[in-house]
């Protein structure tokens, strides 16, 4: 272990150490004339005299330089010190954020559209590597890092190209013995049949494709595909044990399993051609089945842009209930002496008769005619009297004595029109009063005296035309004497 402080090659400063693992100690280093930050990865232990190691640090060194894609590490520098005891080692660029390993473990499946993502970003890695004829052969979620960037955004970084293959192994140093037949390089539960069975001709870019498929299952599930507690536990199920559809142990589409059978056929000329092709055909399944399950779905799939909100729970509503029946209302009855149904108000010429019947002209009017049909000569003189009165009647208004008590207070009356019709509110006297009838006039008088004049009537027969005509007066006895006297007298 460096401690802090140490000056690598004179160029770089520890600062503290950052990881650990495999052959390597990984550091955090700054450049002492730049200040620029890096990681520093060193050989440790045996590693550092081993030949093989040796030659495989070189190949991650000069892999990442030759593919020069933005989703594989950037190797900076690479050399050996004597600070280290001749130890090689290599700076790459520092990264922020962590492994697709440990993502997952942590946090659970990523969303299908994440997995889409990611792996087309290592598919175009991938297909760019594998153009150059360099084969990566140990792919898995921990050399898949997710960097983040400093704008927010994050980028996939494929690495440890160590134990890569270059197709020209010629042209590579100590290749003989880094890939020799029979030779099980990689990680179990990722491996090919190829790789399993130690077939260096057969490795391939298909190689990487079979790393890739079962890399998609972890990321979509949280679970590797192959279960197994040790290593040959694993490789044995590798080898022996044909590939099971994922929707078989898992909630995934039905068309992943034609894809991880296409993906991880036994034989590497049947996988998919490229890692682009295989990652699309990954996406539309991936985006079919998303389509499917938000049309089956209860409620739509919230935007990914907008947080998604919890609904409120649902309240069970009151129970209902039944409105009483409705009762048909009793029939309108029509105000005695209203006819039928009129747009019009009704309107009176005159007031209501006083309360008693009949007015006192047509009582007389009445007595008049009796005694006319009894007398038979009067019947002339009562006609002559009636029809005078009644024209009078009814082109003159009414006008009543004015009274000096104080009247009753108008009650007003309001009565349900007909159906059709627009009544105008009546305003009235109370039904309790009753009107005052007028004082014996000169009028009533002479009507009595014109009825008997020259008739030759005797003074029986004076009181007892006064007596009707006197009826209603105020003061009666007053009446009499007046009428008598005039009728007498005539």
């Amino acid at each position: 272990m460096l401690a802090p402080g140490t000056i690598i090659v004179s160029r770089y400063r520890v600062l503290s150490q950052i990881g650990r693992g495999g052959m390597g100690e990984v550091y955090l280093v700054e450049h002492v004339h730049t200040g620029d930050r890096a990681a520093l990865k060193v050989l440790h232990g045996a590693a550092s005299q081993d030949p093989e190691s040796i030659e495989r640090f070189k190949r991650e060194a000069r892999a990442p330089a030759r593919i020069q894609s933005e989703n594989v590490v950037r190797v900076l520098d690479a050399d050996t010190a004597p600070e280290l005891n001749g130890a090689s080692f290599l700076v790459m660029e520092l990264l922020h954020g962590n492994d697709l390993q440990k993502i997952v473990t942590q946090n659970g499946p990523l969303p299908p559209q994440e997995v889409a993502r990611v792996l087309g970003q290592v598919a175009r890695a991938l297909d760019k590597a594998h153009g150059l004829g360099i084969i990566h052969r140990d792919l898995k979620p921990e050399n898949l890092f997710l960097h983040q960037r400093e704008d927010g955004t994050s980028v996939v970084k494929i690495l440890d190209f160590g134990i890569s293959k270059t197709m020209d192994d010629a042209l590579v140093t100590g290749v003989a013995q880094l890939t020799r037949t029979g030779a099980v390089m990689g990680t179990p539960l990722y491996m090919a049949m190829e790789q399993a069975l130690g077939r260096r001709e057969l490795v391939g870019p298909g190689t990487d494709i079979w790393a890739l498929g079962l890399i998609a299952i972890f990321l979509l599930t949280g679970e590797p595909y192959w279960q197994g507690k040790t290593v040959p536990d694993i490789l044995g199920k590798v080898l022996s044990h044909a590939m099971y559809p994922p929707s078989s142990r898992w909630p995934l589409p039905p068309g992943l399993d034609t894809w991880i059978l296409h993906s991880c056929a036994r034989t590497p000329d049947l996988r998919f051609r490229t890692a682009g092709e295989q990652v699309a055909a990954l996406t539309e399944i991936l985006r079919t089945a998303s389509i499917s399950a938000v049309a089956h779905a209860p409620t739509m799939v919230p935007s990914s842009h907008q947080p998604y909100v919890t609904p409120a729970p649902y309240v069970t509503p009151a129970p209902y209930v039944t409105p009483a029946p409705y009762v048909t209302p009793a029939p309108y009855a029509v105000p005695q002496g209203v006819g039928g149904s009129t747009n019009e108000p009704l309107m009176h010429t005159q007031p209501p008769a006083a309360s008693g019947g009949m007015s006192t002209f047509a009582k007389v009017a009445i007595v008049l005619v009796s005694l006319a049909v009894v007398g038979g000569g009067l019947l002339v003189a009562a006609v002559a009297i009636i029809i005078p009165r009644l024209s009078e009647s009814s082109s003159t208004s009414f006008a009543p004595p004015k009274d000096t008590t104080t009247p009753p207070p108008a009650v007003a009356t309001s009565t349900a029109p007909p159906t059709g019709s627009i009544e105008p509110l009546r305003i009235g006297t109370s039904t309790t009063a009753t009107a005052t009838a007028p004082h014996p006039t000169a009028t009533a008088i002479a009507t009595a005296t014109a009825t008997h004049s020259g008739t030759g009537q005797s003074r029986e027969q004076c009181k007892s035309t006064c007596k009707i005509a006197c009826v209603d007066a105020n003061d009666m006895q007053d009446c009499l004497v007046k009428c008598l006297r005039h009728c007498i007298t005539n």
